[in-house]
């Protein structure tokens, strides 16, 4: 360019390039080259394609395009509505439109100082308003801007500033593309798609990617920032399944493209990723459902490779799509990053902060749906053009911190494939119920308002290890309603308000070892109504199918019943203030849960009872209102093996009109029989504390089904274990009943080896009686080399000392 030159230089057709070249600029902020919003700007190509560069290329053709290197210029308002390569009088290929800035036929692109700005690509698929690197090409970007470039497409509308793919050539699909981006920008860049998903048409709907799509090929990214980057799904009307799905905020990758499939990969490090949205698309017509949404910042499916090393993702958001008339809201998965249908991740030394999944609204007679996994979603896609199944991803010293799914699964992480976390900080994440939210995983696990998981929710094969999970919460919605299991016996039981595993809650397999599980609160919410209605349920961990939990430490955890519930069933209780155990699905004979815990403390949790929750009618202890169950470990159905342990110093505090069972740890009948062993342990300084008027009972361990409507024999062994110096106290009028060790009516206890002594029961202050201060039984005892001793029952509130008391 001449000396001096400034301004912007505009353009009445492409600039072509077709044999080697190097444009060097005076800098982006001087010279611009604009399309005009009427013409593409640059087009490289093989030269012997210089008459017709809309033809099939053959191989050889494309191993002759050229290398083109652009430095120091703007391109700016490109426009295509084309995409070289395809015959423009075909039906079938006439519907593309790529690179409205750049369209790189196969060649070697370098750029270095490029600003491509408001960029727009339309047609019915459009791909790479800013760039496009097609049929195998090789891009290199490097401390370059993107900024305001639109993807536009009636039918699919991805990668807003690039894109980069194979292509056809007349012997078949050419090589993998490759990218390279080093220091550079992506703002407020946009892929959109018009129409809805429409079944049996693959990718139909979908906006993706809001600054780059990765299909088929290689990328690595480095050194680069994301911020405010957009994809959204298209409007679901007429003739549409439903509203399109929106995946990718920043960033797509996968191996599955229009032209064929080949290995892809995505390489990100040392890059932010800051306020990017997948938003998807709303159903506009009766019946017609919102689209899903998956991957506020990147989204990885369909097989690829992905590795994110040192990178910063903070405030993105996925939001699923609102149903039409009477339809269901779309899911959203993954508020920063999503990966599904076979892709394989490794994340190390991220930091993944204050991101948002939020479910979409249902409409005028439809349910809102969930949103998973504030920061980290692994799913499965039921959608033409995507693979089937789930991710496998390994994380290795990762930061998940303040993020949020509204309407209420994982505030933090939620997996349904198989994932590896080790070194992981979970940290003060909430996952929040909305009262019009409906999740169905399973019969029998059909919840509305529901949060499960502040930290972790795990649907598949979970490791955890070395790691943290710390501050996170499980808010249950309020003024929910769902039918009571007893009144009505042919409906399925919705659980309003309940939140669960405010640390972790598991429905599949889990392991977790040397781990830290400290400070989660789960919260049930309030003025529900119900089975189950605003019940807390595992405030450090809630797991519904394998568990084996060893070197832990679980502490100073909660599990908190909401206020102001009415149902047959539990209204308000605090279950499991460390850890709960147990199945509901036992209910309907699908399996039965299992716990193992080895080798590790349960100390300073709390299980806690609402206040001001009512019962339809009077029903057994088992089904309580107000309740308080298990401070430092619940099992409720199933099989549990608890080694090795120091249960210590957790309580168990019934709220108004609320009991207290089981401070220490509560193997409670509730859903058909429960087998468990104990062994080797300490339980001791655990406390349960009746509610006004009710019994505390089991300060150490307490064992019985309560008389259950669903329940079954409770068969424990406990073996080579002291249980010392705990305390039970009745409420009031209630009664203390078994300082040490509770047995109930239908309790298989055998007490091998073991000593239970200095433990209290107490009754209320106002003529509540304590009774059994080591062992209050009322089923069957086995004692096997046992001591019971120096116990104290007593109505007195000031205890004069401990004193030899047996029975």
């Amino acid at each position: 360019f001449a000396p001096g030159l400034t301004g912007t230089i505009e353009l009445s057709e492409p600039l072509t390039i077709t044999d080697d070249l190097k444009i060097r600029g005076p800098g982006a902020d001087r010279l611009a080259i604009s399309g005009v919003e009427q013409t593409r700007v640059f087009a490289v190509f093989p030269a012997e394609l210089a008459d017709d560069p809309f033809r099939t290329p053959t191989p050889e053709q494309l191993a002759a395009a050229p290398e083109a290197t652009i430095q120091g210029i703007t391109i700016q308002d490109g426009r295509a509505t084309d995409a070289l390569g395809f015959d423009p009088t075909n039906d079938e290929t006439a519907v593309f439109a790529f690179g409205a800035g750049l369209y790189n036929m196969g060649g070697d692109v370098r750029l270095d100082g490029v600003h491509f700005v408001a960029n727009t690509l339309a047609n019915a698929v459009t791909a790479g308003a800013a760039v496009a690197n097609e049929f195998g090409g090789t891009l290199t970007v490097s401390h370059s801007h993107f900024e305001g470039n639109v993807s536009s497409g009636a039918l699919i509308g991805v990668g807003g500033a690039i894109t980069s793919d194979l292509g056809p050539t007349t012997e078949g699909v050419t090589g993998q593309p490759q990218v390279t981006i080093l220091h550079s920008s992506f703002v407020n860049n946009v892929a959109q798609a018009a129409a809805g998903y429409l079944e049996g048409v693959p990718f139909s709907g979908l906006g993706g990617g809001g600054a780059i799509l990765n299909v088929t090929g290689i990328m690595d990214v480095s050194h680069s920032r994301f911020e405010g980057n957009a994809a959204f799904g298209g409007t679901g009307g007429e003739g549409a399944t439903s509203g399109g799905p929106a995946f990718g905020g920043a960033i797509i990758s996968g191996d599955v493209s229009p032209f064929g499939i080949a290995d892809s990969s995505l390489r990100v490090t040392s890059s932010r990723f800051v306020g990017n949205s997948a938003t998807a698309g709303g159903g506009a017509s009766d019946a017609i459902s919102g689209g899903i949404a998956a991957g506020g910042a990147i989204n990885m499916d369909n097989g690829t490779m992905g590795m994110l090393i040192d990178n910063l993702f903070e405030g993105n958001t996925v939001r699923g799509g609102g149903g039409g008339p009477a339809a269901p809201g779309g899911l959203a998965t993954g508020g920063a990053l999503a990966t599904s249908g076979g892709a394989e991740v490794t994340m190390q030394r991220n930091r993944v902060v204050g991101n948002t999944a939020q479910g979409g609204n249902g409409g005028e007679d439809g349910n809102a749906a969930a949103g998973r996994g504030g920061g980290l979603g692994s799913h499965s896609i039921q959608l033409d053009g995507f693979f089937p199944g789930t991710a496998a991803v390994s994380s290795s010293s990762d930061w998940f911190s303040g993020n949020v799914a509204h309407g209420g699964i994982g505030g933090g992480i939620y997996n349904e494939g198989e994932m590896s976390v080790r070194g992981g900080r979970i940290v003060g994440n909430e996952a929040i119920g909305g009262s019009e939210v409906l999740i169905d995983f399973v019969p029998g696990y059909v919840f509305t308002g529901a949060a499960l998981g502040g930290g972790i929710s795990n649907l598949g094969m979970l490791r955890l290890h070395a790691s943290t999970l710390q501050g996170n919460l499980a808010i249950g919605a309020d003024d929910g309603v769902g039918p009571n299991v007893l009144v009505s016996p042919n409906s399925v039981a919705t659980f309003p308000g309940l939140a669960v595993g405010a640390g972790l809650h598991n429905i599949d397999e889990a392991t977790v070892t040397h781990t830290r599980i400290v400070g989660n609160q789960a919260l049930g919410g309030d003025n529900n109504a119900g089975s189950f209605a605003g019940v807390a349920n595992g405030g450090g961990i809630h797991s519904d199918g394998n568990l084996r939990l060893t070197h832990g430490y679980l502490g100073d955890n909660k599990a908190v019943g909401g206020n102001g519930n009415v149902g047959d069933i539990s209204p308000g209780t605090g279950a499991g203030g460390g850890v709960t155990s147990g199945s509901v699905t036992a209910l309907f004979g699908l399996r039965s849960a299992s716990i193992v815990v080895e080798r590790s403390v349960v100390t300073g949790n709390e299980a806690v009872g609402g206040n001001d929750n009512e019962p339809l009618f009077v029903v057994p202890p088992a089904h309580a209102p107000s309740a308080a169950l298990g401070g430092g470990v619940l099992v409720y159905q199933g099989s549990a093996d608890l080694s090795r342990l120091a249960i210590t110093h957790n309580r168990a505090v019934g709220g108004n009109n609320g009991p207290a069972v089981g401070a220490g740890v509560f193997f409670f009948g509730l859903i058909g029989p429960v087998e468990a062993q104990l062994s080797d342990s300490l339980v001791a300084k655990n406390h349960a504390i009746g509610g006004n008027g009710e019994q505390g009972i089991g300060g150490g361990i307490a064992v019985g089904s309560q008389g259950s409507f669903f329940g079954g024999p409770v068969h424990l062994d406990v073996t080579r274990t002291l249980v010392v110096g705990n305390t039970v106290t009745g409420g009031e009028t209630g009664d203390g009943l078994g300082g040490g060790i509770y047995n109930g009516e239908d309790g298989e206890l055998r007490l091998a080896h073991s000593r239970v002594f200095r433990n209290i029961a107490r009754g209320g202050d106002d003529g509540g009686e304590g009774r059994g201060g080591g062992l209050y039984n009322l089923g069957d005892v086995e004692l096997v080399r046992s001591r019971i001793f120096a116990n104290f029952a007593s109505t007195d509130v000031e205890l004069p000392g401990v004193r030899n008391l047996f029975g």
